[in-house]
């Protein structure tokens, strides 16, 4: 990558391997705080929406308590042993070379920024843009940093690991790639989205990060 280019990651599936710890985070939260019994399937059909829409729906007006607990638990049970291996590395070469960066998720502000301090790589990152409990805001999130930077979004990436993200990143303008490094990556449906780069392994992005 060149210094006139720029790249905006995912967080969950491609900076992080966070799917399990906010699934078993979820579960507990919800059964010791509020008695509440949910199973894999209940839980991931709030995906692609900010966690508290998931707590709006459940618990009310108790909704921050189950937040504030939610982002508790990453505090404790996330190291930087929770990044997928060489995206230190890739930060740091990017950060080396003054390649601006920045995150966009779909997650709340409050558990993405625990999540990046608990694993060490908040300061990478000049933005961090959250989702919303209303659904997916991905594209206006990316032009919104597109137009702090005062960057070309044709010299510019966004990298995620869901099929939907390829559609996001073409809605804002920018390149689409797809991280598909993490175990439950839905490959054909990523390749039917058609990005302009799939990297199966994280090595495979560094050396193309390096180019």
């Amino acid at each position: 990558m060149k210094q006139n280019e720029a790249i905006i990651f995912d967080l969950d599936g491609t900076l992080a391997d966070t799917l399990d710890v906010s699934v078993k985070a979820t579960r507990g939260l919800l059964k010791d705080l509020f008695g509440i019994n949910l199973d894999d399937r209940q839980i991931a059909a709030h995906f692609g929406k900010s966690e508290d829409a998931l707590f709006k729906h459940f618990c009310g007006a108790d909704w921050q308590k189950a937040m504030d607990a939610y982002a508790d638990f990453f505090a404790k049970n996330v190291t930087d042993d929770t990044l997928f291996p060489r995206i230190k590395n890739i930060l740091d070469y990017l950060k080396r070379n003054k390649i601006k960066t920045a995150v966009v998720t779909g997650r709340s502000a409050q558990s993405a920024e625990q999540i990046l301090k608990a694993c060490g790589i908040r300061d990478y990152f000049d933005f961090v843009k959250p989702g919303s409990s209303e659904g997916s805001i991905k594209p206006r999130c990316i032009k919104e940093v597109l137009g702090a930077w005062g960057q070309d979004p044709r010299q510019t990436y966004y990298i995620g690991d869901i099929a939907h993200d390829i559609d996001d990143a073409k809605a804002a303008g920018v390149n689409a790639l797809s991280a598909s490094w993490a175990g439950w990556v839905d490959k054909p449906a990523q390749q039917a989205c058609q990005p302009l780069r799939i990297f199966h392994t994280t090595k495979e992005f560094e050396d193309w990060v390096k180019k």
